[in-house]
């Protein structure tokens, strides 16, 4: 399936529903803007709800590249308020949730949107993100297994983004970095060093920070 296929499918599943909420990486631009515009196809004035760290990763989208294709324009998508309480009653909302019991700020604005507006007769979760952080195993997130049986009625629908080997190599000998290839979202980042050891890897930990001139 790729991502429009992926789109299509939303559109269809979230036809005639008021409340959905979609639980994805806030990294992954192409699956949000694919999922906005189905949203946007299928109710136009239903409000699409994002909390404060994913509008502004949506803001730094839209502001350099935009430009180049409407695809990546989210000028209907808004962090909730109470103020618009009287408009989500009546319109719905779509709203993309984060899980994550080391930053409650979020948590707790994702479990507030669910709580008020989650029932299972207008409602649906989705979730759209690598199944094998269900299953038992070094990747199995409870957080997220805890959600899907909390609240349904909830639907998987998700299309890898992985690339293959010869991909990344190919990738990184034709941007040729500068300063080097940061492995991001792995869990085996010195795999590149065996991929590309002519490469220069940096390998960052959890929290380190590396200062960009």
């Amino acid at each position: 399936m790729t991502e429009y296929e992926l789109g299509l499918e939303a559109q269809r599943l979230i036809h005639g529903v008021k409340n959905v909420f979609v639980l994805c990486s806030s990294t992954n631009i192409d699956r949000i803007a694919i999922l906005y515009h189905a949203s946007l196809k299928d109710n136009p004035g239903r409000m699409i709800a994002v909390d404060g760290y994913q509008k502004d990763l949506l803001n730094i989208i839209e502001e350099r590249h935009s430009q180049f294709s409407d695809f990546y324009k989210f000028d209907k998508a808004w962090p909730w308020y109470p103020k618009y309480e009287e408009k989500l009653e009546r319109d719905g909302i779509f709203a993309f949730i984060r899980v994550n019991d080391h930053d409650s700020s979020y948590k707790t604005w994702s479990d507030k949107v669910l709580g008020r507006y989650f029932n299972p007769e207008n409602s649906i979760l989705i979730y759209s993100m690598w199944d094998g952080y269900l299953r038992d195993g070094v990747s199995m997130n409870e957080a997220y297994i805890k959600l899907l049986e909390e609240y349904k009625p909830n639907i998987k629908l998700h299309t890898s983004g992985h690339a293959s080997a010869k991909a990344l190599v190919s990738l990184y000998n034709t941007v040729k970095p500068k300063r080097g290839l940061i492995p991001m979202h792995s869990q085996r980042p010195e795999g590149f060093l065996e991929l590309m050891p002519e490469a220069s890897i940096i390998m960052l930990g959890d929290g380190e920070i590396l200062e960009i001139d």
